[in-house]
């Protein structure tokens, strides 16, 4: 584990019904940091206030991934200027175990000097819910931007991602080829990945907690438009 902690310290969120503690995994030693003031009880009921009681119907049946429904991202003050925020100190994960995480870097480390194309994938407004099996998919989906909808529900537009998508192009400007593809289908979609070395994603996904190979992301439908 503490090899995984070598680009910097690993911190585990653990809440259960007896004690709350964050796992500090760093490469010279394992500690924690009891969080007294974090409750199990406390949360699910705070996530089943926030998300009208679906996620904490689902927590009932997968206590297990209750910390995967947290919103830690979005921790602390994001005031204009503020440093005080998860988003300028840490680099949120929902990596299924530290063994993934590890893959995860090594593979990053793989591709550094690997040089390709940019595929950029966006889905503003989805014209219609996509046809899913309440029995095999979890009452809820989630786009890129970790806002949680449920089936059933109208998709509302996600209008940050014009924006998302200017600012990756202006990033990534004159450093690789750019492929923009706005309201994909899955194939025009699986045919540029093949020649793509990093692929981003602004739409909404899917995720199937009892079978994660059956998770995926909203695009547009063949002859859609």
């Amino acid at each position: 584990m503490q090899v995984c902690a070598a680009g910097g310290t690993i911190v585990i969120v653990n809440v259960t019904k007896f004690q709350s503690d964050a796992i500090l995994v760093s490469p010279t030693a394992i500690n924690t940091i009891s969080l007294p003031l974090l409750l199990a009880g406390e949360a699910e009921a705070w996530l089943s206030k926030k998300w009208t009681g679906r996620v904490s119907e689902f927590a009932q049946k997968n206590k297990e991934y209750l910390n995967s429904s947290m919103p830690f991202y979005a921790a602390g003050t994001y005031s204009p200027s503020s440093t005080e925020n998860i988003i300028s100190r840490a680099i949120s994960s929902y990596t299924p175990s530290i063994k993934a995480l590890g893959y995860a870097q090594h593979r990053a480390r793989a591709t550094v000097n690997i040089r390709g194309s940019l595929l950029i994938a966006t889905m503003p407004t989805t014209p219609k819910a996509p046809h899913l099996d309440a029995r095999k998919v979890p009452a809820t989906m989630r786009n890129t931007t970790g806002q949680a909808v449920y089936l059933g529900d109208p998709l509302p537009d996600l209008r940050g991602v014009v924006d998302e998508k200017r600012e990756v192009m202006e990033i990534t400007s004159g450093r690789m080829p750019v492929e923009a593809l706005d309201f994909p289908s899955v194939d025009q979609v699986v045919n540029s990945l093949r020649g793509c070395s990093i692929a981003h994603f602004a739409c909404y996904g899917s995720t199937n907690h009892t079978d994660p190979s059956s998770s995926g992301l909203v695009l547009q439908k063949r002859g859609e438009g």
